[in-house]
């Protein structure tokens, strides 16, 4: 079998892209898999202490492939509210509760929970990341 050196090229380089795409894969699902379930490596910052990570979603939100991941956090409501700290996130109720409705298929929830306290806000200045603590009071979903 002879290969020409055009050919070994092509298979070389071939074979280079597929492995990037493997590895960037993997990367990416084993971001999620650790114990903040990827909330670190998303925003920046750790989870407030006793608070933990239950389970990540994430979606695809526009035509330039941006993903709002969504959280799944249990903890002591204080510690919760800590995840939207002020002047950066502010009360937004009515706002955090059109989220709340709009998610419902990125985070299965029971049909029968409700909002106890939404915040709206981000680091940037903007009105793009929620938290939602639900009516248990010990669990939220925070959305990035």
């Amino acid at each position: 079998m002879n290969i020409t050196r055009r050919s070994r090229r092509w298979l070389i380089s071939s074979g280079v892209i597929v492995l990037f795409l493997i590895g960037g894969h993997q990367a990416q699902r084993m971001r999620f898999e650790g114990a903040d379930a990827g909330i670190a490596s998303v925003t920046g910052r750790n989870l407030p202490a006793n608070v933990q990570a239950k389970s990540h979603a994430g979606e695809i939100n526009d035509n330039l492939l941006h993903t709002t991941h969504y959280w799944l956090v249990h903890g002591p409501i204080e510690s919760l509210r800590e995840l939207a700290p002020a002047p950066y996130f502010v009360r937004s109720d009515e706002d955090a509760g059109f989220k709340l409705k709009s998610i419902s298929e990125a985070i299965p929830l029971d049909a029968e929970m409700k909002m106890l306290e939404g915040y709206e806000g981000s680091y940037d200045g903007g009105r793009d990341r929620w938290l939602m603590i639900l009516e248990t009071g010990d669990q939220a979903i925070y959305a990035w």
